[in-house]
């Protein structure tokens, strides 16, 4: 998974446990509360921040986290300032969720990279093939 759509997953679940609990905090991103992130995790602050910049969330107030390596340290519980606004937001992330993971799939079965293939086509530009002929 690269960092685009973990990114895109996290985003997800902390604006999907907002709509559902109608407050939240980034204890609900990690797949497993119990483990560290791999990285460190410091992208993680990214996402609120986002969304309260742009007037789409409010914190309430500072809790502790329950998640054992943030060692019960103080975190954020959020809530939404506009719930269409919200909702509107999680559509969008999960359409583009679903465009990136259909098309590693395509990409996964088709064999296909992110550099063409060559054969002997015309290169449009100079009227050259690839094969070194011109027509």
């Amino acid at each position: 998974m690269n960092r685009h759509e973990q990114r895109l997953r996290a985003a997800i679940r902390f604006l999907d446990a907002l709509v559902r609990w109608k407050e939240t905090s980034t204890d609900v991103i990690p797949d497993d509360t119990f483990e560290k992130y791999p990285d460190g995790g410091k992208w993680v602050g990214q996402i609120p921040n986002e969304y309260l910049r742009d007037g789409t969330i409010v914190e309430l107030k500072t809790i502790r986290s329950v998640r054992p390596s943030r060692h019960k340290g103080k975190i954020g519980l959020f809530g939404a300032a506009d719930e269409a606004a919200v909702s509107g937001r999680l559509s969008r992330l999960r359409l583009q969720l679903e465009i990136l993971t259909s098309a590693k799939t395509k990409a996964g079965e088709s064999g296909a990279t992110d550099s063409p293939a060559l054969d002997q086509t015309t290169n449009p530009q100079n009227g050259e093939t690839n094969d070194g002929s011109i027509e």
